[in-house]
This record gives structure tokens, sequence and C-alpha cells, in this order.
């Protein structure tokens, strides 16, 4: 039987990780932060409002959590194109706005998604070229 690689070239492939195409998906960071999240504030609510009873135990199901991330995802893509849209700004306040609402997705992208740096950048990038393009085709007062 014949090896896949040259010789010399199988050495360093050490474990099924070491293969790019083998690595798990990156989307489950949010999934944890936002269990994490409510977890915490069942803690807090319990211990504040019902000393003395035994802790809550409660997990969402991946299911719902995904459904509150697209959203939320969606409600942040809509949110600047409606106000955009719907009424009529000068040049700058629609900038501002823009800025404001890459600012906030970066901050959502960095905290909920867990990726690379590069990765972070690419999806913030296109995120501002969207709604960039979508100033430069608006009419302004």
């Amino acid at each position: 039987m014949q090896k896949p690689l040259d010789k010399g070239e199988d050495d360093w492939i050490y474990h099924a990780n070491d293969f790019v195409s083998l690595e798990p998906a990156t989307d489950g960071q949010w999934t944890e932060n936002l269990s994490r999240a409510w977890d915490n504030f069942w803690r807090w609510h319990n211990a504040h409002f019902h000393p003395g009873s035994p802790p809550h135990l409660v997990g969402w199901p991946p299911s719902l959590l995904r459904a509150m991330a697209a959203t939320s995802c969606t409600t942040l893509l809509l949110i600047p194109v409606i106000l955009l849209f719907a009424i009529k700004f000068n040049r700058t306040i629609g900038l501002a706005i823009i800025l404001t609402t890459v600012v906030i997705f970066t901050f959502m992208v960095s905290l909920i998604v867990k990726m690379s740096p590069r990765e972070t950048y690419i999806w913030i990038a296109a995120y501002s070229a969207v709604l960039i393009t979508l100033v430069g085709k608006l009419e302004y007062q």
C-alpha cells in the first residue's frame, strides 16, 4: 500500500486537526456566550429575589439561540438601511449613522462569533462596503 504523501512529507502531520478541512466550524462561540449570559442572569436573579432556593438550571436549545442571533444580525443590517431610506438626512448624519452601526456590528461580531482577526476584518469590511454603497446611492438635502 502506497502512502498518499511523498517521502519526508508524512512526518509533519501528527493529528487529524492538522488538516484544515477537518477543523470544526467557528460558529459555536456565540451559542456558548448566550447560554452563559442566560445562566448568569438566572443565578443573579435567584440570589437576589429568591434567596435560599435551589439554583435554577436552564438551557436554551441551540435552534432558539440561532434564531435569536439571526434576528439580531438582520435587525442590525436593516436598521441603517431603513433610517437612510425613510428619513432624509444630510450626508454627515448619514455617515454618522453608518459609523455607529459599523461600531456596533464590530462589537457584536467580536463578542459573539469566534474567528480570527482576519476573518473579523473581512466581515466588517463587507458590512461597511454595503452601507457605504447605500450612502453613495442616496439623494441628500
